[in-house]
């Protein structure tokens, strides 16, 4: 493990004697100032192979974050208001080299499940949700691009159609986004005027080409690259009467060849979740399901492609959905979600995994 999950010494400190002559307080100081430097904060190291880290600058779940520019970056999501939950406009990355979040420029409007990527230097966000009076669902199309240094984000080419809650990556300096929903017909403001999709589209060359739909229709699924592929992990399916149901699918789209490739499915139907690539293979944390019981996840699923079979990993230390998970220098971080099915429970979470490989 790294230098700040190792713990300092315990009990008498025998074989360290230099510490014997140190006091309590000074002792004390040293260890907030380390924990301070490194981000984790002094007193709440997580058992096991998880740790904490400094959490988000606010709750916030919905999101979809990423690695960019060696930082940890979210945008939107739901944040807790006076009634429900709300979307937000903020955007703050953390630095793993000081431990501290940073604010950036916030997005031109308040959104929920922005999807961020970091495109040629870039940091964009596309699609998602904008909430007000027209209704909480008014699926977007429109994407936004932040340049380095830029003080405002700059307006991106638009997706083809409203689509939101899908899978997106980028594989090879290409962005690619599938699945999720898209609008049935002309409504587009409640959460039942959207239809699952198997729309998948490419940007080349500054404009949305359409590729090989996603095999099997669903939004909320866990994304990850391996192996030059995008692997759409789980999630879940609409149904005309009663609540979604999750899946257990779990397929892979090659932009060489563009195919899918249907690989093992997860052991058990998850919806909500988050997923990351780690030393060639991939960690898929937490989830929800609203039928037949409503309830959160706090399993995490290991994939290894080399026997395309899935194993059980170092669970969340709770339920957990909506959150994000992104691959580091140091290991995986899960940050945001919600404790509770749907909007509720919003949470600051910010814990890093570091995979215990052999």
């Amino acid at each position: 493990m790294s230098g700040e999950d190792q713990e300092m010494p315990g009990g008498s400190g025998a074989s360290c004697g230099g510490w014997r002559s140190v006091s309590a307080g000074l002792l004390l100081s040293a260890l907030v100032a380390l924990s301070q430097a490194s981000g984790v904060l002094a007193g709440s190291a997580a058992p096991g192979p998880w740790a904490d880290r400094r959490p988000t600058p606010l709750p916030v779940q919905e999101i979809y974050p990423v690695l960019h520019r060696g930082k940890l970056c979210i945008g939107g999501g739901l944040v807790p208001a006076a009634e429900q939950p709300g979307p937000s406009a903020r955007v703050f990355c953390y630095d793993p080299a000081i431990g501290h979040w940073l604010d950036y420029p916030d997005l031109p409007l308040p959104l929920h499940h922005p999807y961020l990527l970091s495109i040629d230097r870039e940091l964009w966000a596309i699609g998602g949700f904008r909430a007000d009076g027209d209704g909480f669902w008014q699926m977007q199309s429109s994407v936004y691009a932040l340049s380095p240094g830029a003080l405002e984000w700059r307006t991106g080419p638009a997706l083809p159609q409203p689509q939101a809650e899908f899978s997106a990556a980028v594989i090879d300096g290409v962005p690619v986004i599938s699945g999720g929903r898209e609008p049935a017909g002309r409504a587009n403001g409640a959460y039942d005027d959207h239809v699952e999709s198997s729309r998948t589209w490419a940007l080349v060359d500054g404009a949305w080409q359409a590729r090989a739909p996603l095999p099997t229709p669903r939004n909320s699924s866990a994304t990850a690259v391996l192996q030059g592929r995008m692997h759409v992990i789980g999630g879940r399916q609409s149904r005309p009467v009663g609540n979604p149901v999750n899946v257990t699918a779990h397929e892979a789209y090659d932009p060489n060849t563009d195919t899918w490739q249907q690989l093992a499915p997860l052991p058990q139907a998850q919806g909500g979740f988050a997923a990351a690539t780690w030393e060639g293979k991939i960690y898929a944390f937490g989830g929800e399901q609203f039928d037949p019981a409503a309830r959160t996840f706090h399993e995490t699923w290991v994939y290894d492609p080399d026997s395309d079979s899935w194993s059980a990993g170092p669970d969340l230390p709770f339920g957990l959905h909506g959150h994000g998970a992104v691959a580091m220098k140091d290991g995986i971080h899960v940050v945001g979600g919600g404790r509770k099915v749907a909007g509720g429970s919003t949470t600051d979470t910010h814990r890093h995994l570091l995979p215990v490989t052999r």
